[in-house]
């Protein structure tokens, strides 16, 4: 942890001091080095797309902007939140450049780098093959002003060998050895991610609130669920969510990962696991949490104390009540804490002392308190011991990083329970780029991503 700390504060002094060169107002278009990232796609895909830019920023000298767009239209991709309502970056400029300044710039002349215009114009061919192969700086020098789609490109820059003395001098031999993946030099986002992407402060003071309310001494395992929205696209439905009949899968890989994970949960040869455990359930889908919430009660019993339960008795039949709530529930001692917070905090104790918690709130990426109850669930699930995540979703790739977990588990889509050996989680390194840059080889494929296990796991997901 602590070359974790020191290679992250060196990375952000390098970002401080490029912020700081290109903080003069009246400094000439020929001497900048700016990079503006335009941020696309859902909440996870905007942080990875955050720690891309961050990463190619520090590889090229440049200050970063940032274009947080409102978009109104867009497939997988509503953000109806400015950035400061949900997220804090730091070290990033707050030079800003509207519609206007652009026109300017191109009445001036002023050399601007656009990755989109570049392909339009059929000037920039491979997009791949730049970020893999090519000297960036040499490519880029003398253009002020370098314009990019904010996307999961950072494991090409990372690979990138003419960019790697600037990473050098960041990452010491012990970080290098003791966190990077197989094959991957040095382990960029899980150093980056937590240190210049944290959530907003409301956002962690509400997480706080909320996990302190939970019975205390207990082990968290916290589980995501990625069932699809609305807004997903059906090639994202059909290749990447699990049907609704696997989601109970999760539940199964967390209890076989918790008699698995014997140095963390207690186990007695004759009671089995005897370890205290809260339950965190995150998915954008109220129907699975209800649906792993009638799973864990199997195991565990009726729930016999609870906070907010009422929000969620709309979901259930009147039988189903009975059969999950002890006639003589007891109301648990922070329910006051709670009860005022419009992101519906439920927590429930069971017979057996196990726990669960989660937000009853559903997820649909039209309000921007929906895209900040998200960021609460990401926050909430770095406070995990044990993550159980959904194999491609980039949805949890933040508390991934963040986490001090000691183990992560993922759950494929076709129901698979296997290890995470890796906090990198770059699902589309490499295969985005195959065949089309000159340096490429299928180390890119699988050395530089957790989305596809290299071995297979014989541990299956069976309770």
């Amino acid at each position: 942890m602590a070359a974790r700390r020191r290679a992250a504060a060196l990375a952000g002094r390098k970002m401080q001091a490029v912020k700081d060169r290109e903080a003069g107002a009246a400094k000439p278009w020929s001497d900048r080095r700016l990079l503006m990232c335009e941020l696309h796609g859902g909440l996870g895909n905007r942080i990875q797309g955050i720690v891309s830019c961050i990463t190619f920023a520090i590889l090229t000298n440049r200050a970063l902007l940032l274009d947080w767009t409102i978009e109104t239209n867009v497939l997988n991709g509503l953000m109806p939140c400015p950035i400061h309502q949900v997220l804090e970056v730091h070290h990033i400029s707050n030079i800003s450049l509207s519609q206007a300044d652009m026109l300017e710039l191109h009445k001036k002349k002023v050399k601007v780098f656009s990755s989109a215009l570049m392909e339009k114009s059929g000037r920039l061919s491979n997009w791949g093959d730049l970020l893999l192969c090519r000297n960036l700086s040499y490519y880029l020098s003398g253009v002020p002003l370098v314009i990019l789609p904010a996307w999961r490109w950072m494991p090409e820059l990372i690979a990138n060998q003419h960019l790697s003395p600037p990473l050098t001098s960041v990452f010491d031999e012990h970080v290098r050895v003791d966190m990077s993946q197989p094959g991957t030099p040095y382990p960029f986002f899980q150093i980056a991610a937590p240190y210049f992407v944290r959530p907003a402060g409301h956002i962690q003071e509400w997480a706080k609130r909320i996990s302190s309310s939970w019975p205390k001494d207990m082990k968290v395992v916290g589980i995501h669920v990625r069932a699809g929205i609305e807004s997903d696209s059906q090639r994202e439905v059909e290749h990447f969510f699990s049907p609704a009949e696997l989601h109970p899968t999760w539940i199964h890989c967390a209890y076989s990962a918790m008699n698995h994970e014997t140095t963390m949960f207690r186990r007695d040869s004759v009671k089995g696991l005897t370890e205290k455990v809260i339950f965190f359930l995150a998915s954008d889908s109220m129907e699975t949490k209800i649906n792993m919430l009638r799973q864990i009660a199997k195991e565990e019993g009726k729930v016999v104390k609870a906070i907010n339960e009422k929000v969620i008795f709309p979901l259930l039949s009147r039988r189903e009540r009975n059969r999950l709530f002890d006639e003589s529930l007891l109301e648990m001692k922070h329910q006051h804490q709670l009860e005022s917070m419009d992101v519906n905090p439920v927590v429930l104790e069971f017979s057996s002392g196990t726990a669960v918690s989660f937000l009853a709130k559903e997820v649909d990426r039209y309000t921007c308190q929906s895209v900040q109850t998200a960021m609460l669930d990401m926050t909430i699930l770095s406070f995990s011991d044990l993550l159980v995540v959904s194999h491609y979703s980039t949805f949890t790739a933040w508390p991934v990083a963040s986490s001090n977990a000691s183990a992560f588990y993922a759950v494929s889509r076709d129901g698979d329970c296997f290890p995470l050996d890796s906090k990198e989680p770059f699902s589309e390194s490499g295969e985005l780029f195959r065949g089309n840059a000159d340096c490429y080889t299928d180390k890119f494929t699988y050395q530089n991503s957790w989305s596809r296990p290299r071995q297979v796991h014989s541990r299956s997901a069976t309770p």
